[in-house]
């Protein structure tokens, strides 16, 4: 781990083993918020217990909200972190903001920090509460990802409540691109391009990020995309602010796992 900077690994049931047997903590990706609200999950065994537990909100969009539900669920999360003794609960809502989900993490806020367990919320839920953790996103195709810290440092309170959301991607944007707005590639498609370049990219200090340019039909390509190395740079970056902690997909960064832990 670059000079104190801790990565949490995010994993699925069926990839917790392999994850954790690289040593670092563990994220536990196996719970989302359902119609309700209701507390969902995947079939898990009893090895998933400690570190994280990443509730996810993919598919939720139901805004209607019974008290009686919300303080069902709330009382079911938190029986979970306790029975799986998990030191975290991470907030992985990717859907657009969302007053019922707001609401509920204001509900359980109190109850984990009276607990000891960290609450990791996204930006749009920073407000819930003052002593959550706030995640910063670090998959940026403009700026600086030192100028993007130091805002996010000085608008939540300090480096002490942020943690960076680390997104190992490969993003295509067509130029010009005005809003910014690319779309991801996978893996092969990166390699192929790569490959037809003869594995020429070059690195960005400002992003730390890889990138490449290339040319399709009328339309030049601007290509970024993340490695063991840049991961790395990302942590050394945000660590130089006072940030010390960030999380990733174990998928994502199975094959960078040595840079990681260097």
């Amino acid at each position: 781990m670059p000079g104190g900077f801790v990565f949490t690994l995010c994993a699925k049931p069926g990839e917790t083993a392999s994850a954790q047997a690289a040593g670092m903590p563990i994220g536990h990706m196996a719970w989302r918020v359902g119609p309700g609200p209701a507390l969902l999950c995947h079939s898990i065994g009893s090895n998933m217990r400690g570190g994280a537990m990443i509730l996810s909100d993919a598919g939720y969009n139901d805004e209607r909200r019974g008290e009686g539900q919300a303080e069902e669920f709330r009382r079911a999360l938190l029986l979970e972190i306790a029975q799986r003794s998990f030191t975290a609960l991470v907030c992985d809502f990717e859907q657009r903001w969302s007053p019922t989900l707001e609401r509920l993490v204001e509900s359980v806020a109190p109850s984990l920090l009276r607990r000891g367990v960290t609450l990791y919320v996204p930006e749009a839920y920073a407000r819930c509460d003052a002593e959550t953790k706030v995640l910063i996103p670090t998959a940026i195709t403009q700026g600086s990802l030192a100028g993007r810290l130091r805002e996010a440092t000085e608008r939540y309170g300090g480096a002490a409540r942020l943690a960076l959301d680390i997104e190992c991607a490969a993003t295509d944007l067509a130029l010009p691109s005005p809003d910014n707005a690319g779309k991801h590639i996978n893996r092969a498609v990166l390699n192929a391009l790569l490959m037809e370049r003869g594995g020429q990219s070059f690195y960005s200090e400002e992003l730390c990020a890889r990138y490449f340019t290339y040319r399709e039909a009328d339309e030049h390509h601007f290509v970024i995309y993340d490695d063991g190395g840049t991961i790395q740079k990302k942590a050394q970056t945000a660590l130089r602010m006072g940030i010390k902690h960030g999380f990733v997909l174990y998928p994502e960064v199975e094959s960078y796992l040595a840079a990681l832990v260097n």
